[in-house]
């Protein structure tokens, strides 16, 4: 079965879709164009990144395919002819399918993380949260979730990590942005909803600080197969929130908006308890005035 890598720029806009911001990145196909695009970002940062552009070369760090801290258009050709060298030492007579110059992130306390997708042959897609960089293999802290998510699902995933209480914030470290990490989740939940024809998905590293987040890489494997077939995701083991089911009515006057209930809505449980007639809950057997945990 042969499967497709996207181009960085098709990610790119994939990711950017689906609401995680990424850095201005510029696609170059050769050394010359590398220096342009070296230039042409520098006008507006401080420095630039060259990064290895290739469909085989999973792990672009493993073969010396990154280079940071780039201040001027020659050194962005200098890198890129050095990547060119370094892989050719390594795997003999390969060349780079081209290199991307990336806006540098310079985020001193942020947390690198990992948001990933792959098919299990059981449940279907399957998203994998946790912490990121080169040593996510060793490091080992990540968590499986069942899309799609909602917010209640993807904190859920995020506090089973270790790197989920670090994310919290200790000593001078500020917390992160909850929220954007949990939004970043959702957004690769419903790209899994959106488009069947997805394989595999590594964003790594995501980085997360109390500025938000931001996916310095990704990369993104597909069934060309597929490309044309109609959303929701069929191989969900769990279908998508019936969002279709919603309607607005009225009656004497009022005005009510019915759906179908959402894990989120655990929050309003206890207030709807206490305000319910002992009649109305179980006969009598309802002891108001209790709260009850309630976890979905």
């Amino acid at each position: 079965m042969a499967f497709r890598r996207l181009a960085r720029r098709e990610f790119g806009q994939r990711i950017g879709h689906s609401g995680i911001a990424v850095p201005r990145t510029i696609v170059a196909r050769s050394v010359p164009e590398v220096a342009r695009a070296g230039g042409d970002l520098l006008e507006s940062s401080e420095k630039v990144v060259a990064k290895l552009l290739s469909t085989v070369v999973s792990h672009k760090s493993d073969v010396g395919g990154v280079v940071l801290d780039i201040a001027t258009a020659e050194k962005a050709a200098e890198a890129a002819r050095s990547i060119e060298t370094r892989l050719s030492a390594q795997a003999a007579g390969s060349k780079p399918d081209g290199y991307t110059v990336q806006t540098m992130v310079a985020r001193k306390h942020a947390q690198e993380l990992i948001l990933g997708m792959s098919m299990n042959p059981m449940f279907g897609p399957v998203i994998l949260f946790g912490a990121g960089g080169t040593a996510v293999e060793v490091v080992n802290d990540t968590a499986i979730a069942l899309p799609p998510l909602d917010d209640v699902l993807a904190a859920d995933a995020i506090d089973a990590t270790r790197i989920g209480r670090l994310l919290a914030g200790y000593r001078d470290r500020r917390p992160a942005d909850r929220a954007a990490i949990i939004a970043a989740l959702n957004g690769l939940s419903q790209m899994i909803v959106d488009f069947p024809c997805l394989v595999s998905l590594d964003v790594n590293p995501l980085l997360a600080d109390v500025e938000g987040v931001i996916a310095l890489d990704a990369r993104i494997e597909i069934d060309p197969r597929r490309v044309d077939e109609a959303a929701p995701n069929p191989t969900l083991v769990m279908r998508p929130y019936p969002s279709g089911w919603s309607r607005d009515f009225l009656s004497d006057s009022l005005s009510f908006h019915i759906r179908p209930i959402m894990p989120a809505d655990v929050a309003l449980y206890p207030a709807f308890l206490a305000r319910i007639r002992p009649m109305i809950c179980g006969y009598g057997s309802c002891p108001l005035g209790r709260t009850f945990p309630i976890r979905c």
